[in-house]
C-alpha cells in the first residue's frame, strides 16, 4: 500500500514555490486556474486540466496542458504529415481507381536513437476499425485515420485510451484533410493543438476546437 501511495502525489502550484520535476506516477496539481493531472512513464510526461476554475485563486500560478517526451526533445517534423496523408489515401484507393472506406494505423516510435513514423506491417482494417500489433519500442504518438469521415475520437477510442498516451486521428482525407490530437492521462483526456506535437500543420487543418477539456 505504501508503494501505491508514493505513486500518487498532491502539490500546490504556489507562486513562491516551484513544482517538483515530474517523476513516475501521478501528480495532482492545484493551480490558480484549475485542477491539473500530471503523469509520467518511460515514454512521456503529460499534464492536463481536469477541472477549470471560474475564479482564479490568488497566490497560485496558472498552468497549461503540456507534454514532454523522455526520448525526444522538440517537435515532430510537419513533413511527416504529408507522408501520412498520402499513406491514408493509398489505403483507401483500389487499383481500379475506386475508393473504399478503410482505416489505417501509424505510430511515432523511438528506434535506434531517433524518432520514426511507422505503420504496422500487418493491419486488418475496415470502415470502422483497424487491428494491429503494438510496436516493441516506446510509443510517442498513436495515430489512425477515419478515411472520408471527419476526424474525431470515438467511443472505442475513449475505451482504448485509458493509460498515459498521446492520440491523433485524421479524417476527411480526400476533400479537406483535418486532424485532432489529445493527451490521455489515466482516464482523463484533453484536446491539444497539433502544433504542440508538430512544427506545422502540413496538409491538415485543426478539426473542431481543442480549447475545451474532455473528461
Amino acid at each position: 500500500m505504501q508503494t501505491l501511495a508514493n505513486l500518487v502525489r498532491h502539490y500546490i502550484a504556489a507562486a513562491d514555490q516551484p513544482l517538483p520535476p515530474p517523476t513516475p506516477g501521478i501528480d495532482w496539481l492545484f493551480a490558480a486556474n484549475g485542477l491539473f493531472k500530471r503523469a509520467t512513464n518511460a515514454a512521456l510526461s503529460a499534464t492536463i486540466c481536469v477541472e477549470q476554475y471560474n475564479t482564479s485563486i490568488y497566490g497560485l500560478n496558472a498552468l497549461l496542458p503540456s507534454v514532454q517526451w523522455n526520448h525526444h526533445r522538440g517537435l515532430l517534423p510537419a513533413s511527416w504529415l504529408d507522408a501520412l496523408l498520402n499513406s491514408a489515401c493509398d489505403a483507401c484507393t483500389l487499383p481500379s481507381g475506386m475508393l473504399r472506406p478503410l482505416e489505417k494505423q501509424w505510430f511515432v516510435i523511438w528506434r535506434n536513437n531517433g524518432v520514426r513514423l511507422i505503420a504496422p506491417t500487418e493491419q486488418h482494417a475496415s470502415a470502422g476499425s483497424v487491428r494491429y500489433a503494438m510496436p516493441q519500442e516506446p510509443v510517442l504518438l498513436d495515430i489512425h485515420s477515419h478515411h472520408t469521415m471527419r476526424a474525431y475520437f470515438s467511443g472505442t477510442d475513449d475505451r482504448d485510451d485509458q493509460g498515459l498516451s498521446i492520440s491523433m486521428v485524421v479524417g476527411n482525407i480526400f476533400e479537406k484533410p483535418e486532424a485532432v490530437a489529445r493527451l490521455n492521462v489515466y482516464g482523463h483526456r484533453q484536446r491539444i493543438p497539433l502544433t504542440m506535437l508538430f512544427d506545422g500543420l502540413g496538409p491538415f487543418t485543426e478539426g473542431g476546437s481543442y480549447a475545451a477539456a474532455k473528461f
